[in-house]
């Protein structure tokens, strides 16, 4: 890619007390393909090493910020305010992107001007890294009034559209990423998908750890957007019988029917 066609590229982590896996996140930045980066990193105010690892990588992280804030989107609006790129990633400081992330948002922005937001495929993954299974977006958009339908890691978004529709509403502590994203589809905002895989997570974020907290918040959520206080709850007592049973199933070990769709999105991944 040309000098003169290599926009500035922001890409955020929130991190508090991220010791045990930061440094990677650090590293799939410093080993991107794409050069043009501007790397921020919010912290929570972290006592463990955190801090200490962020001061080794002074030659990647451009920013970075120290102090207590009032969860993880007010950290994410920080970054976002701090941000000169054209383009904005956000990536958690236990995930990672692929080496050519970057540049193959870059690639589709610059084809693509029309487009707000660039998405594509996440790698679930084990906390030491093992490839789980592979989630893939709803691009269409078809169950957007259930659920987040894209994958907030793998997402970019221009800094116009953070400035022309808001940041997150970080009155929602877990999943305002679904705020953000349903405000953007009723204004009408463009989203690109990139059918590759943009970002790996590993398993054990606070919308695993807090599924019940953040189903209820997705049902305050549609309501807030204008979706029927019926149909809301209806939705919302559907997520939490799945999830019962679901607690049900681990608790009394009955392993081969919770793995059976671990296994089968980890064969869809191998045939790729």
């Amino acid at each position: 890619m040309q000098n003169k066609q290599q926009p500035l590229v922001s890409i955020l982590t929130v991190t508090l007390n991220s010791e045990r896996y930061l440094e990677d996140t650090i590293r799939s930045i410093a080993g991107q393909t794409y050069s043009n980066i501007e790397y921020i990193i919010v912290d929570g105010g972290s006592t463990d090493r955190t801090p200490d690892i962020i001061g080794k990588y002074g030659g990647t992280v451009a920013k970075w910020v120290s102090e207590p804030d009032r969860g993880i989107y007010d950290a994410m609006n920080k970054g976002i305010k701090m941000s000169s790129g054209e383009i904005i990633g956000i990536v958690n400081s236990d995930d990672w992107y692929e080496r050519d992330t970057v540049e193959r948002v870059v690639r589709e922005a610059l084809e693509h001007p029309e487009y707000d937001v660039f998405h594509g495929n996440l790698m679930m993954c084990s906390p030491e890294g093992e490839k789980i299974f592979l989630y893939k977006p709803d691009p269409g958009f078809k169950n957007i009034w259930h659920d987040m339908t894209i994958l907030h890691p793998t997402c970019f978004v221009r800094k116009k559209t953070y400035e022309k529709h808001g940041l997150f509403n970080d009155r929602y502590r877990i999943v305002a990423d679904y705020d953000f994203v349903l405000r953007l589809y009723k204004a009408g905002v463009k989203f690109k998908y990139i059918d590759r895989v943009l970002a790996n997570q590993r398993t054990g974020g606070i919308s695993c750890t807090r599924d019940r907290d953040a189903i209820i918040e997705n049902k305050d959520i549609v309501i807030s957007h204008g979706l029927s206080s019926f149909a809301a709850y209806y939705d919302m007592y559907f997520k939490l019988t799945k999830r019962r049973i679901h607690k049900f199933l681990e608790r009394h070990d009955m392993k081969a029917v919770i793995e059976f769709k671990k296994r089968f999105q980890k064969r869809k991944y191998y045939r790729q």
